[in-house]
């Protein structure tokens, strides 16, 4: 008891000290903070832009920005004419801006993950199932919505947000690959050359092989079944413009589910009969 009498005295003297430290945390992100009138940076303009849909008081809170601020910051974001919009979306003057996003050719494959994260829509979500409570209460889940093509990937596999981001993006190339068809190659003819992704993915050719974790693999895929369907889902076609057999071609088409999948949709689309495995 005595011992406790003496540390007592202590406690109150060292409580003002912690109040003005927990004030001072909360002055660096708070609306009177350094962030509040600080020059907006690229990044979290794009962050900003991302957010666009939700309560703007919620969002100042996030960035410690006023709500007039952030309003006004949208309203730029918004008007192709300013230099703000300008900036975000590649078209500046200062000669750093990126091909980001436009993408005029519809070849998005091309584009790095942040170019191509700027054409989508990002969304996170609480999400349901095994995981523990974490899962159920934070919006860890991740959905990426492409605005040019409206393919949509999601990932909810790990408990980080960051993780599941990049997984999705991961997701979103594949799906672009097998949903958006980009060139129609003349198929008559046995090709003179080959795309070197797409030679990395064929059994029968040599080179530098395409595996499943290459960063190439999406844009080989797409070039693969962009082959498929010129040739009307024909795999004998396909086959002979790839300098391959009908049966290599097929084992390739059906080993991968996804790509499976998306030979199928072709060949559906062409009024022929689905690919089918061996039991």
């Amino acid at each position: 008891m005595r011992a406790l009498a003496f540390a007592l005295p202590l406690l109150r003297l060292r409580r003002p000290r912690l109040a003005a430290l927990v004030t001072r945390r909360q002055l660096s992100t708070g609306f009177d903070g350094d962030r509040v009138n600080a020059p907006w940076t690229r990044d979290e303009d794009w962050r900003l832009w991302q957010s666009r849909d939700e309560d703007l008081g919620a969002v100042a809170a996030r960035f410690g920005r006023k709500v007039g601020g952030v309003a006004a910051r949208l309203a730029k974001l918004e008007d192709p004419t300013s230099s703000t919009s300008r900036r975000l979306w590649g078209d500046d003057d200062d000669g750093d801006g990126s091909d980001a996003a436009l993408a005029d050719d519809g070849d998005f494959l091309r584009l790095g993950d942040d170019d191509l994260l700027r054409q989508c829509r990002v969304d996170f979500r609480r999400d349901s199932g095994p995981g523990g409570q974490k899962r159920n209460k934070v919006e860890s889940a991740c959905r990426i919505t492409h605005e040019p093509t409206g393919v949509v990937a999601n990932a909810a596999d790990e408990r980080s947000q960051h993780r599941n981001k990049a997984i999705a993006v991961k997701r979103l190339r594949r799906a672009i690959a097998h949903d958006v068809r980009r060139t129609t190659p003349d198929v008559a003819e046995p090709a003179e050359s080959l795309d070197p992704h797409l030679a990395g993915i064929l059994p029968w050719t040599k080179g530098e092989r395409v595996g499943a974790k290459s960063e190439h693999r999406a844009r080989a895929e797409q070039l693969l079944l962009d082959v498929v369907f010129a040739a009307e889902g024909s795999l004998s076609i396909a086959a002979a413009h790839l300098g391959g057999t009908t049966g290599q071609l097929s084992k390739l088409l059906v080993k991968d589910d996804d790509l499976f999948t998306a030979a199928n949709k072709i060949r559906q689309r062409c009024a022929l009969a689905p690919l089918k495995r061996k039991r």
